[in-house]
């Protein structure tokens, strides 16, 4: 099942796609975005991992900047435009609101408590996940992978986060 929900940051609200396994309750993984948004591809990934046993949910990065980015990966024009967004995007912000998602889902009643964060080997989520990982400092929200996401469904993932764990973290 796929819905939208919103999340209360720190900074204000903002969207996010969320999808759930059929069984439930069930482990989380917070999918960050590409230049492109939460899109249609994205959308799929997610739906991917719900079919694997994961709440799977992508939070809208780019809020701040132009909520609801839906953009086209064959799309020159889209390219351009998601390249500027991600240009103007402030990654200190982006933490804070990937942190605020994963603590969210982690709370959700759905959720056991145990949250992965994944983004694809790209442009964007590369350096965000590195920049995340710098800035935690503490591997209570470690990125789970980089670049093949499938890894989660086959038990490769090597460490989850935990609602007290990410809590912790946030007093810091």
């Amino acid at each position: 099942m796929s819905d939208r929900i919103t999340i209360e940051g720190r900074d204000g609200a903002f969207g996010a796609y969320i999808s759930r396994p059929k069984a439930l309750p069930a482990p989380a993984v917070v999918v960050l975005h590409e230049v492109f948004g939460v899109n249609a591809d994205l959308r799929k990934i997610c739906d991917e991992l719900a079919e694997q046993g994961f709440i799977a949910v992508a939070p809208d990065l780019f809020w701040r900047q132009e909520p609801d980015v839906d953009l086209s990966l064959t799309s020159e024009p889209d390219w351009r435009h998601g390249l500027c967004l991600y240009k103007a995007y402030d990654r200190d912000a982006g933490a804070t609101d990937v942190k605020d998602t994963a603590i969210a889902v982690a709370k959700l009643p759905e959720c056991i408590g145990r949250v992965a964060i994944l983004g694809a080997a790209s442009l964007a989520n590369g350096r965000t996940i590195e920049f995340l990982h710098q800035q935690l400092r503490r591997p209570s929200v470690a990125p789970a992978v980089s670049g093949d996401w499938s890894a989660l469904a086959f038990g490769h993932v090597g460490a989850f986060a935990t609602a007290k764990g990410l809590e912790d973290d946030q007093k810091n």
